[in-house]
């Protein structure tokens, strides 16, 4: 049954929330920025049996009421959201804490469950539809469309006003999404059981939930005035060059003409057009390629990077990164509001991007990151002795995958073609994009792959067993015990679920363990982007880096040759990091 609670309820109600093992919760809230001034309006808790809404827009419960609903909701048992990322943000506006209870998240889950298509986007009305047969109700959008209750977020963009729908229709709606989120934790709970999916694997992503929003909560301190002359510099550099030159940098077409009017001979495309793509611009020596290029690059750094920081800093210049568990099938961690997973290595440039993050006072940042993470972990699970043994004695992956191709073929390839042939297996490229990555023809490059797979056999064996169990099975297991569900015709990406998979779970691991080794001193995880963890260290606490280190390195259950983590700091940004010497770690 749904309830509105009302004041002469409100007890009783509490009493059935805190007695119940596993509750659903969803937040209703006045937009989507918590840390830019939006708060929630409703609190909404499904139980076994009964759904209650705590209304505090029109004054139906005193805001007083709020600090006594999380006293509730921290009795043991389980809480259950969809996007628990950002309820747990409306709910910290309101010094709401829910420690208690082991947080799950459904989309989490159904990643173990199902990895479903790569496209996919685990919402609501997506699971509800998949799982249970029903759909999200609609009539509050349609409400809030037929109405025009539409107001501005802090930039001035159009956000609907969900606080100012009849409450009467906002009760419904909102108890039939907490519904759902109950009826589809019972259902993907059971399911998992059925599947005998890793108990540990279930706990890991459990527990990261709440690692994963602490670190959020945390953020990282941005250098605002950095950023707005970055921006500034950035803007400047791309209308200067847009104003001077002769094509428009969003026309292929444009520029390709132009290109070859000078006597410049590009490649086709199929349909047999000359090809001014990105890529190839990139590999032209010629002045109106550089310009175009270089156009491009810093409107990605002022659109794109710069203008989303100075709009997500909260008041303390503090951005806010969500890192997201269940938006890749592999595992892999995404981060999004905003996306810190596709910055460039610019170091030594004095715009770099990476430069706007800086450490707080007394603090250092640094940057613990996996060496060659995918490669190793490749090499391991393929039990590649030849290429181990060369690593343990120093050589790279790349520099060891060359000589061992040389020593048993008598073939000599460099490591630069080394590392694109590597990289290309890993990612299930094609010989066609194998081909054009290496600048070669195909028929060249499948005499590389050939070579390749001479010198390295047991790799050879590694991709046709994972594709045999992704045909037969129709998924692969990594070493954690993750499915990754492979479609049929794409047996070749196999390889690539199993190492990338293997790896996410690996940072995963880590970042868990880091983080709960530091939760009693100053010094904290702020962020992960793909393999590196970022601490922010606290003067004085720098000797929490070597097992920090060794947490990282033992949280890959290796068969032949472990992993090994660099280490670089800075004191000032992310862009500004050194080395830190080895004798130190």
């Amino acid at each position: 049954m749904n309830h509105f609670v009302t004041t002469e309820t409100f007890e009783t109600v509490l009493t059935d929330i805190a007695t119940s093992q596993v509750i659903a919760v969803d937040t209703e809230t006045t937009g989507l920025f918590p840390y830019h001034g939006d708060r929630l309006f409703a609190i909404v808790v499904a139980t076994k049996n009964d759904c209650y809404y705590f209304d505090f827009s029109l004054g139906y419960l005193p805001k007083s009421f709020i600090k006594r609903i999380g006293d509730s909701l921290n009795s043991e048992g389980y809480a259950v959201f969809v996007n628990y990322d950002y309820d747990l943000s409306m709910l910290a506006v309101d010094e709401i804490s829910v420690v208690s209870r082991k947080i799950i998240d459904v989309p989490v889950l159904a990643r173990l469950d199902f990895s479903f298509h790569p496209n996919s986007f685990l919402s609501l009305d997506y699971l509800a539809k998949f799982y249970l047969g029903e759909e999200k109700d609609t009539t509050v959008l349609n409400h809030i469309k037929e109405h025009g209750l539409y107001g501005q977020d802090p930039w001035g963009n159009k956000k609907p006003l969900y606080n100012a729908v009849n409450k009467d229709i906002m009760f419904k709606y909102a108890c039939k999404d907490a519904r759902l989120t109950y009826d589809l934790f019972v259902k993907i709970n059971r399911s998992l059981n059925d599947k005998s999916i890793n108990p540990e694997l279930i706990k890991t992503e459990t527990q990261l939930s709440r690692a994963l929003f602490e670190i959020k909560q945390r953020g990282i301190l941005a250098d605002y005035e950095y950023i707005e002359k970055a921006y500034i510099h950035e803007r400047n550099t791309h209308d200067n060059i847009v104003s001077q030159l002769p094509v428009s940098i969003n026309s292929p077409k444009q520029i390709a003409a132009a290109l070859e009017e000078d006597g410049v001979i590009l490649p086709k495309t199929k349909k047999g057009n000359p090809s001014a793509t990105a890529a190839v611009l990139e590999n032209l020596n010629h002045p109106l390629a550089k310009k175009i290029i270089t156009a491009k690059k810093a409107h990605k750094k002022f659109n794109t990077y710069y203008a989303n920081y100075l709009k997500l800093c909260d008041s303390n210049e503090v951005i806010h990164a969500q890192l997201n568990q269940a938006a890749t099938v592999t595992g892999r961690l995404s981060s999004s509001n905003p996306n810190l997973q596709n910055l460039a290595k610019e170091e030594h440039h004095k715009w770099a991007v990476r430069n706007s993050f800086i450490a707080r006072p007394e603090y250092r940042l640094f940057m613990l990151d996996y060496k060659q993470q995918e490669m190793v972990i490749m090499a391991d699970l393929a039990g590649e002795e030849s290429v181990i043994d060369k690593m343990k004695s120093g050589l790279d992956f790349y520099e060891a995958t060359a000589e061992t191709i040389k020593q048993f073929t008598g073939i000599e390839i460099d490591r630069a073609t080394a590392k694109m042939t590597s990289l290309a297996l890993a990612y299930g490229q094609g010989i066609k994009l194998m081909a054009s990555n290496l600048n070669m023809s195909e028929s060249q490059a499948k005499r590389v792959k050939e070579t390749y797979f001479r010198g390295l056999p047991k790799l050879k064996e590694l991709q046709r067993s994972v594709e045999r169990e992704a045909k037969i099975r129709g998924y692969i297991i990594n070493p954690f015990g993750r499915r990754t569900y492979i479609e049929k015709g794409y047996e070749y990406k196999a390889l690539n679920a199993l190492i990338q998979g293997t790896a996410a779970d690996v940072t995963k691991r880590a970042i868990l363990d880091c983080h709960e080794f530091v939760k009693d001193y100053e010094s904290k995880v702020v962020l992960c982007v793909h393999d590196e963890i970022i601490f922010e260290v606290k003067e004085g606490e720098e000797r929490l880096i070597s097992p920090l280190k060794k947490l990282m390195i033992d949280a890959y259950p290796f068969r032949y040759i472990p992993l090994d983590v660099d280490v670089e700091f800075s004191s000032t940004s992310w862009a500004a990091k050194t080395d830190y010497p080895t004798s130190l770690t």
